[in-house]
């Protein structure tokens, strides 16, 4: 079974958007990123702090779900 990652689009909470890999979200069902695994695609939605840039991997999945199909 497949899962993905998906939340509400930041302007129409309405319609859904779907992560497709780095930092880049996609309104296209067909091009999001799939994952094997429910452990792995969370592993990609957990906060962390990179101290040397100051970015902050996670923080655009806040309203996130992780969804299989």
């Amino acid at each position: 079974m497949a899962f993905h990652i998906e939340r509400p689009q930041k302007l129409d909470a309405t319609k859904k958007v779907y992560f497709s890999g780095g930092n880049r979200w996609t309104d296209d069902y067909a091009q999001r990123k799939t994952f094997t695994t429910q452990a792995k695609a969370r592993a990609v939605t957990e906060e962390s702090s990179e101290v040397i840039t100051g970015t902050r991997v996670g923080a655009g999945f806040i309203g996130a779900s992780i969804v299989s199909g």
